[in-house]
């Protein structure tokens, strides 16, 4: 689709805004540079992305599907958009750019979101638990 979608850029006069980077190695690098993570996924698993860019603080909107509301819902971690909806993502990100204030502190419910949920720590934690009680359950009978 590239070809298409740099048609479009042209059509719509927005080539100095938007860069089609294809396949990068450096991502750390691009995440500090990110003002905003953008993330209209149509369906995902846990999102690695998602995840990544919570860890380095970065304010996030992405899609309301079952595993990103999950992860944002309760937290306000990232703000989620309806699927499909390219006007609502871009609603969200020029009030998200307008207001740097409430992306930084959106930035920080992240980052505590993600190490309070999502460190390898926390995550080795739950599933040692799980498996404990999964044994003493089986014990039990």
């Amino acid at each position: 689709m590239r070809e298409e979608l740099e048609s479009r850029i042209i059509t719509r006069g927005v080539e100095d805004s938007v860069r089609m980077l294809g396949f990068r190695e450096d991502i750390e690098a691009l995440y500090h540079a990110a003002d905003i993570v953008a993330q209209p996924s149509l369906w995902e698993g846990l999102s690695i992305s998602l995840l990544e860019a919570m860890a380095r603080g970065k304010p996030v909107v992405t899609t309301d599907i079952n595993s990103n509301r999950e992860v944002a819902e309760e937290s306000g971690a990232a703000h989620l958009v309806p699927t499909c909806d390219s006007s609502a993502l871009a609603e969200i990100l020029g009030q998200m750019a307008a207001n740097p204030n409430e992306c930084q502190a959106q930035g920080h419910r992240a980052v505590a979101t993600y190490r309070e949920r999502y460190t390898l720590d926390r995550m080795q934690d739950a599933y040692l638990k799980l498996y404990e009680a999964l044994i003493i359950g089986q014990e039990g009978q």
